[in-house]
């Protein structure tokens, strides 16, 4: 019995074992994710507003070989346009004149640019029948020319006095290919006009001074140019009131030469042109065209310096217009 209590005893004093672990509980992820779930949802509008606000980018296409090649030569002619245009800026330039309109004087006083007298390749043709007219002449002209198969090129043809035609061509081979077909036909004389001695015209001589004295002064105080010169030839017209004078002066060809020289190297020609010279080639077929085509005493004067405001003193300046060539 003793040992039954004890036994007893010992298993009441046994600390009691451990309690059973609870049942496992399933949690509920969608509660636990809704927040996230509604922050994404509040950012995905967000980026769908932003993106419907922002145009859309679209990707360049790559240029094709021809676009690349367009644009190389584009740059090109661009650099080259640049570059004229900077040249052009670095030309000497005409002082600007005042705003406004211009009056007379300035009008006048504005310098034109003429052009050199190009080379006149030019025929004058006739008949040996003196019966026939320049029509006449003309037509058979045209049937005497093949320029089809020659390929000479005619500039102008025009009807000259005594029943003469005058052909102008483009070059010295179109004349030698129209000269040659024009001695074919036996009705028809050919012959090149022959150049003239150039001129010079002084405005604003006195009828007081003679032909010889204006001679000496242009031999005097030009005698660098006028060396070689030994010719002159005067001829005379007085204006309305008998106290202007033009006196034409005929030369060799140095002084037109070394004119033209100096005319192409653009010396002086930026000068205003109230000088009382002016050069004339007679080769050209008109007075007319005399007159427009009339260059050089203007350079001459400032490039030779032929002063005669310093020899005659009471050198007459008029300021009439119309005299007559």
């Amino acid at each position: 019995m003793d040992k039954l209590h004890a036994l007893l005893r010992e298993i009441k004093n046994k600390p009691a074992p451990p309690p059973p672990p609870p049942p496992h509980q399933t949690l509920n992820i969608t509660k636990e994710l809704q927040p996230i779930t509604e922050r994404l949802e509040m950012v995905s509008a967000n980026i769908r507003v932003l993106r419907d606000k922002e145009p859309s980018v679209q990707i360049p296409a790559v240029p094709s070989l021809e676009a690349e090649l367009a644009a190389v030569e584009v740059k090109r002619t661009l650099q080259n346009i640049e570059k004229g245009v900077a040249d052009l800026s670095k030309a000497d330039r005409p002082p600007k004149q005042q705003q406004g309109p211009k009056t007379f004087a300035q009008v006048a006083s504005t310098p034109k640019h003429t052009k050199p007298p190009q080379p006149n390749h030019t025929l004058i043709v006739s008949s040996t029948d003196p019966k026939l007219t320049g029509d006449n002449v003309i037509e058979r002209i045209r049937l005497a020319l093949d320029l089809k198969t020659s390929e000479a090129r005619v500039d102008m043809v025009r009807k000259a006095r005594n029943q003469k035609v005058v052909l102008r061509c483009a070059s010295k081979t179109d004349l030698n290919l129209v000269k040659d077909q024009l001695k074919s036909n036996s009705g028809l004389k050919v012959q090149e006009p022959k150049p003239q001695n150039p001129m010079v015209c002084i405005k604003g001589v006195l009828s007081s001074y003679s032909d010889g004295e204006i001679v000496d002064h242009l031999k005097v105080q030009n005698k660098h140019l006028l060396q070689n010169v030994a010719v002159f030839k005067m001829a005379e017209e007085s204006s309305i009131d008998n106290e202007l004078l033009i006196s034409l002066v005929q030369q060799k060809p140095v002084l037109w030469d070394k004119t033209l020289e100096l005319y192409k190297n653009r010396v002086a020609t930026q000068a205003a042109w109230k000088e009382i010279m002016v050069i004339i080639d007679p080769n050209f077929e008109t007075k007319e065209e005399k007159t427009r085509q009339a260059i050089g005493m203007y350079l001459l004067l400032l490039i030779i310096k032929i002063a005669l405001q310093h020899t005659m003193c009471d050198l007459h300046r008029s300021e009439r217009h119309g005299v007559k060539w």
